[in-house]
């Protein structure tokens, strides 16, 4: 089990132009799953299992202020930030701290 303590930082809302919203880690991860190139997206029932599982994570996190994974579980998302994280955002102070929270994660 792998758990990764969430923090909040401020970004622009892009529904409310002039306004910023909160955002955390697992904001982060969801913008990488949701763009990831679909070629490169997994697929079959053992992936819905494990987007099943994350989807309850998440949630949990929200109360929880913790994002626990299991290890098959953080080893299948820590791929997905390893490829496909944008390397400009690590001039972000904390989109860079909420990464290398993630990546360093103990079990």
């Amino acid at each position: 089990m792998r758990e990764i303590k969430l923090f909040n930082w401020k970004e622009p809302d892009p529904e409310n132009p002039g306004k910023k919203k909160d955002v955390d880690l697992v904001e982060l991860l969801k913008v990488l799953i949701y763009s990831r190139d679909p070629k490169k997206m997994f697929v079959g029932i053992d992936k819905h299992r494990f987007f099943g599982r994350l989807g309850k994570a998440f949630e949990e996190s929200e109360k929880t202020r913790i994002l626990k994974l299991e290890e098959a579980d953080y080893s299948q998302l820590k791929k997905i930030v390893e490829e496909d994280v944008k390397g400009d955002w690590g001039m972000n102070k904390d989109i860079n701290k909420a990464v290398e929270d993630f990546m360093d994660a103990k079990q």
